[in-house]
C-alpha cells in the first residue's frame, strides 16, 4: 500500500492560511506569470510551506509558499503546451513558461490577478492510503510515486514526485483547468534546488 494525504474541500472555508488551496485571484509574486505567448497564467493551487510541514515531515522549503501556475483558455486549444509524457520537446514546452512553479518568501508581498481568476477553494490533507496498482484519480500528496504517471523515471534524477491534482477537483466552473474533466496534474519538486532555479515542475496526462 501507498500512504498518502487525500486532498479534499476544507470544512472551514474561512482559514486564512490553510496548508493548500485551489484557485484564488491574488498571489505572493513580483509579477503575474505569463507563459511564451505573453497569456498571464491561472493560478491553479498554492502551498503554504510552513503549514505544510507541521502535517508532514519531508524534504520541503521551511517556509514561504508554493504557487503552481498554468495555461488556461476557455476558447483555445491548450492541451499539448501543457502536457508531457517523456519527450524532450514536451519538457522544454512546460519548462520554457507555460506551466510555472514559484516558491515566494512569506513576506512577499501579494498582488492580484490580471485576467479572470478560479474561485478560491481552501482544502486540507486527510491520511489515506491506495494500493501499488491502482490507477488513483484522487487529488493526494504522497512521498512514492504513484501507478499511472508516464515517464516519471526520466525525472528522478532531478525531480521528487511531490502530489497530483484531478481536474474535476477544482472549483467550479473550472473543472477543465487541465484541459479535460479527467486529466490529472502532476508537480514534481526540485531536489537541492539552487538559487535561480526553478522550485519544480508542474505537467499534465490524460488517459
Amino acid at each position: 500500500m501507498i500512504a498518502t494525504k487525500r486532498i479534499v474541500p476544507s470544512t472551514n472555508q474561512s482559514v486564512f492560511n490553510p496548508v493548500i488551496y485551489f484557485g484564488g485571484n491574488t498571489a505572493k509574486v513580483d509579477r503575474w506569470p505569463q507563459n511564451p505567448d505573453g497569456d498571464y497564467l491561472t493560478l491553479l493551487f498554492s502551498i503554504n510551506c510552513t503549514a505544510f510541514q507541521k502535517e508532514i515531515s519531508r524534504d520541503f522549503p521551511s517556509d514561504g509558499v508554493i504557487h503552481v501556475f498554468s495555461t488556461y483558455s476557455r476558447q483555445n486549444y491548450f492541451l499539448d503546451y501543457i502536457t508531457y509524457s517523456g519527450t524532450p520537446a514536451e519538457f522544454k514546452l512546460i519548462t520554457s513558461g507555460y506551466t510555472t512553479v514559484i516558491h515566494s518568501e512569506i513576506n512577499t508581498k501579494e498582488i492580484k490577478s490580471p485576467v479572470a481568476s478560479m474561485p478560491r477553494l481552501n482544502m486540507e490533507l486527510v491520511d489515506d492510503e491506495i494500493t501499488e496498482t491502482e490507477f488513483s484519480t484522487a487529488s493526494f500528496i504522497s512521498q512514492s510515486v504513484p501507478n499511472g504517471i508516464v515517464a516519471a523515471d526520466k525525472l528522478s534524477a532531478e525531480y521528487n514526485f511531490f502530489c497530483q491534482v484531478y481536474s474535476s477537483d477544482f472549483p467550479e466552473p473550472y473543472q477543465d483547468a487541465l484541459y479535460l474533466t479527467d486529466a490529472i496534474g502532476y508537480l514534481f519538486l526540485r531536489k537541492g534546488k539552487s538559487a535561480g532555479e526553478a522550485p519544480g515542475i508542474f505537467f499534465v496526462q490524460t488517459a
